[in-house]
């Protein structure tokens, strides 16, 4: 079984590429597009709940919920679970505010996309062996 990841953006159009890269890269993904929608699919034992979430990468800035309101309520009810920050900037008090709340990471949507992955396998563990294998034997 691949390793899921919570991602929770309110932009559709970084929704579906990250999404994308993820999933070739071999995470299996969920979607929640606001902090309150993020915290309820972890909750709620939908699909992509615990306890087989790997970790969330969190929009800092959303409608409804933003992401540091969200990670503030997340690192207190799931402690264990490793959430990387992400935003289109990156003031220095918002970055170690998400540090000071329990982000294990930050991600600058500016940064390529790789930087997230790699950072992603860092913290939430690679994809599942099994999933690369299955990858490598339908390219052959």
């Amino acid at each position: 079984m691949a390793r899921r990841i919570l991602l929770v953006d309110d932009d559709d159009d970084f929704l579906m590429i990250l999404g994308d890269r993820l999933r070739s890269a071999g995470f299996d993904v969920a979607v929640a597009r606001n902090g309150l929608d993020g915290i309820a699919a972890i909750r709620n034992g939908h699909p992509g709940a615990l306890p087989d979430m790997a970790g969330i990468l969190l929009d800092v800035q959303m409608p409804v919920m933003g992401g540091l309101e969200a990670l503030q309520e997340m690192s207190a009810k799931f402690p264990s679970l490793p959430v990387i920050m992400m935003s289109s900037f990156a003031p220095v008090l918002i970055v170690s505010e998400a540090k000071r709340l329990g982000a294990r990471g930050f991600f600058k949507k500016s940064q390529d996309l790789s930087d997230l992955l790699t950072l992603c396998v860092s913290t939430f563990g690679g994809p599942d062996v099994s999933t690369e294998k299955r990858r490598n034997d339908e390219n052959q």
